[in-house]
């Protein structure tokens, strides 16, 4: 398998780690400019608590000794996803806040991971397949690539935006 790096646990808690603080700096990215584009400071409270309480954060790094392996995280991750595209939706509608373009591009990488992890699920807990194809390779490459572009794509916005209102002053 190409990718056993990142199948090794440490590797996944470290990358768990890094996506967490991710999240963690565009929330206070997009803190600084909620008022010019409250799109993007909602997406980022709504991710940042659904990354947390979907890979029961805490717990996982500090409680739990992780050693009994437990493939429903596939529907859990999946469960989140969509409640996190139904959030950003309904809070943009309840508060009347326009969708920002990046906002409406997120969402749509969060139907990507909701679709590969339904993959993963019907995989491995339906069809109960236990040998690697195809599938398991591309799936950790393509969540990181897709959990990393939605941090990218937020805290590239909100630095242009804090840098547009610095140059403004």
């Amino acid at each position: 398998m190409y990718f056993d790096l990142l199948n090794n646990p440490e590797t996944a808690q470290t990358i768990d780690l890094w996506v967490m603080l991710g999240f963690i700096g565009v929330l206070i990215l997009s803190y600084k400019n909620w008022r010019v584009n409250p799109s993007v400071f909602i997406t980022s409270i709504i991710l940042f608590g659904c990354f947390v309480v979907a890979n029961n954060t805490f717990e996982y790094f500090w409680l739990s000794d992780n050693t009994q392996p437990d493939y429903n995280f596939y529907l859990t991750w999946l469960q989140f996803d969509v409640l996190a595209i139904i959030a950003i939706i309904s809070v943009h509608l309840i508060t009347r806040v326009r969708f920002h373009k990046a906002t409406s591009a997120i969402m749509y990488l969060l139907a990507i991971n909701t679709v590969t992890y339904l993959s993963m699920h019907i995989d491995i807990m339906v069809l109960e397949n236990r040998e690697a194809w195809w599938l398991w390779t591309w799936y950790t490459p393509s969540i990181l690539l897709v959990e990393f572009t939605i941090i990218i794509t937020l805290a590239t916005i909100s630095i242009l935006e804090i840098k547009k209102q610095v140059i403004s002053q």
